[in-house]
């Protein structure tokens, strides 16, 4: 079963949905496991609603996909085509009509938003069909049968010649159990009782031994992820480097120190580490190294030129996300 994973970053096109007045910035990552795509949002500091709502439209591929914002919370798509041509997000408040917010591009996917705005009118116009649909179509009232009359015609009045309901016979008392045949023989008489499967599994009656004779499961051994061979090291280098918050607003929930002419950095899902990332200030074209690998992540909201190099590995297996 294929899987694959993308990443973008959001990019702030309208102002006035931050709470703080900050430029809005967050991360959209794509996962896809088989024909199924879950679509995680990590958008900081998005402002309450009073009235509307938030919502999604996601571009894999030829298809496209409107989906309602609940939070951080991961939304499911089934049969959606392969991300190996990367996506594209536009985050949008909708009330009476889409006002878009923020938008992220990766890979080959189209880097012009409003091809995307395309996806809340077609929805908003399936909602409206369907609005007048369900007022179209008639509402059944339900039949309510007429009271049955009593011989004499008047409601509530029982007729001269109408007998009682006969009363509910009450059971009769338990006879006493009586023994079957097979117990009135002897022991040596009786025919031999077959074990049930579970005790013959068992390799005999497990409710008779004590509990230190049935054999435990060892505990499953730790440490095996990527991120667990090399916690010694990303230790040291917190430890001995200076704290860097510069891409703390572009990669929410995340800490990074410089350390060695580079950035290190861990980010957090859950309070576990999720992903582990290296970065290099942006200064033209990447660096050799990190051409195939890396991402560019911009510092500030207004400007394409600023910013860093980054590579995500996963945290559990080591595997590069672009």
């Amino acid at each position: 079963m294929a899987y694959e994973k993308k990443l973008c970053i959001l990019k702030q096109i309208g102002k006035g949905f931050t709470a703080d007045g900050m430029p809005l910035m967050g991360a959209v990552y794509a996962e896809r496991l088989g024909s199924e795509l879950t679509i995680t949002p990590r958008i900081a500091g998005l402002a309450p609603l009073r009235e509307g709502r938030y919502a999604l439209a996601v571009k894999v591929g030829e298809r496209a996909y409107c989906l309602e914002l609940r939070g951080s919370t991961p939304l499911r798509v089934p049969g959606c085509p392969s991300l190996e041509g990367g996506f594209a997000v536009l985050l949008c408040f909708v009330r009476e009509s889409p006002e878009p917010v923020a938008f992220g591009t990766c890979g080959t996917a189209p880097d012009d938003y409003h091809a995307l705005l395309d996806v809340f009118y077609a929805e908003g116009r399936r909602s409206h069909a369907r609005e007048r649909a369900a007022a179209r179509e008639p509402i059944a009232k339900e039949e309510i049968p007429p009271m049955p009359m009593p011989p004499t015609g008047v409601p509530g009045v029982p007729g001269p010649n109408t007998p009682f309901a006969p009363g509910v016979p009450l059971p009769g008392p338990v006879p006493d159990d009586e023994p079957s045949p097979e117990e009135d023989k002897m022991p040596e008489e009786a025919a031999p009782r077959e074990k049930y499967d579970d005790e013959a599994l068992a390799g005999g009656n497990y409710f008779s031994e004590p509990a230190e004779q049935i054999p435990q499961e060892p505990a499953p051994p730790s440490g095996h992820t990527y991120f667990e061979s090399i916690r010694p090291r990303m230790e040291e280098a917190f430890e001995k480097g200076a704290r860097d918050d510069r891409l703390c607003r572009a990669v929410p929930h995340s800490e990074w120190v410089s350390y060695e002419g580079a950035l290190l950095g861990i980010v957090y899902h859950l309070g576990e580490p999720r992903y582990v990332c290296l970065a290099v200030e942006a200064q033209g074209d990447p660096p050799e190294e990190l051409k195939d690998t890396a991402v560019f992540v911009p510092s500030s909201p207004y400007s394409d030129d600023e910013g860093f190099y980054v590579v995500f590995q996963d945290a559990d297996s080591g595997a590069i996300v672009k």
